[in-house]
């Protein structure tokens, strides 16, 4: 519990060198951090920030109609107002919780049903609401389609696979996916969708599932451990090995030629010789192994 003389003090100079104090982004930045205070998130905050451009901010009992606001173009002020009430606001929040959770191209109608659960009360709450009760968003379309964002793709990773001890450095295999959680680029947070996916953050997202699925196998009492996984999960050849863990990872999302490979895959020893059934204990490790990698490289792993 925060004593009285705790409180935290933030100086935004907007000479800084890569300063962004706009009117949007000082008033976005208020409403942040008064929200964070308010919920006991965040201690007590004094914040002394400027203005560039220099900004008129409109309060809730202020009206546009006493703003010049063809002077403040000419003379480059910004103009910053409550938002909230206006159509254009509720039909953007429903845009940007569609695109974050369900689909990028949304039909019209989809975008007014959300937007309409948002301008009684002007809360975000009924609008996830009808994101997730929606036929939209229990349909095919929406299956498979966004790109995970790094935090997804890790914390997925751990859960699927159970991985009970998490390595400190978790952390920099984000950042190095291009998510470093508590340095997003700007306030508005990262851009995701296509730009998660370079040469150098999609080489991230293997290793880190290389070392992952070691960190599992590794925690596995050793000996039988792969073998005894194949029986609780009733998995005697290839083909029910290979379906297992594309219904675990993939939700069975996978193409048949895909699909067809890691069969031949795990149906050969290490010269590539067919085996007519599972292989030995010690083949069966790396195969599992090698499995769950390939799995976790194919495109539809990183979609959500």
């Amino acid at each position: 519990m925060a004593h009285l003389h705790d409180f935290r003090l933030i100086l935004d100079d907007p000479m800084q060198p890569g300063a962004v104090c706009d009117g949007a982004t000082n008033m976005a930045r208020d409403e942040a951090m008064s929200l964070g205070v308010g919920a006991g998130a965040q201690l007590p905050t004094l914040r002394f920030y400027g203005w560039s451009p220099p900004a008129i901010s409109l309060g809730q009992s202020q009206r546009l109609a006493a703003v010049n606001v063809a002077q403040c173009r000419a003379d480059g002020v910004d103009i910053v107002r409550i938002l909230a009430r206006r159509k254009e606001t509720a039909e953007r929040l429903a845009l940007k919780l569609i695109r974050f959770f369900c689909v990028d191209n949304p039909d019209g109608g989809y975008v007014d049903k959300v937007a309409r659960a948002y301008e009684p009360d002007h809360q975000i709450k009924p609008m996830l609401k009808t994101v997730f009760m929606s036929e939209q968003f229990q349909s095919k379309r929406c299956f498979h389609t966004l790109i995970k964002s790094p935090c997804d793709y890790v914390v997925g990773t751990l859960k699927y696979l159970q991985v009970s001890q998490v390595d400190g450095n978790t952390c920099n295999y984000l950042a190095a996916m291009g998510q470093d959680l508590f340095a997003p680029p700007s306030v508005k947070g990262w851009d995701g969708g296509a730009a998660w996916l370079a040469s150098d953050t999609m080489m991230a997202r293997f290793n880190f599932a290389a070392k992952v699925i070691g960190q599992k196998m590794d925690q596995l009492p050793q000996g039988k451990a792969a073998l005894a996984l194949c029986q609780k999960q009733g998995i005697d050849n290839a083909a029910s090995m290979v379906d297992y863990f594309c219904t675990l990872l993939l939700d069975g999302d996978i193409p048949s030629s895909a699909r067809a490979k890691l069969v031949d895959y795990v149906s050969t020893d290490l010269k590539g010789n067919k085996l007519d059934s599972l292989p030995d204990t010690r083949l069966l490790d790396a195969k599992i192994r090698g499995l769950l990698h390939l799995i976790m490289t194919l495109p539809t792993y990183q979609l959500v």
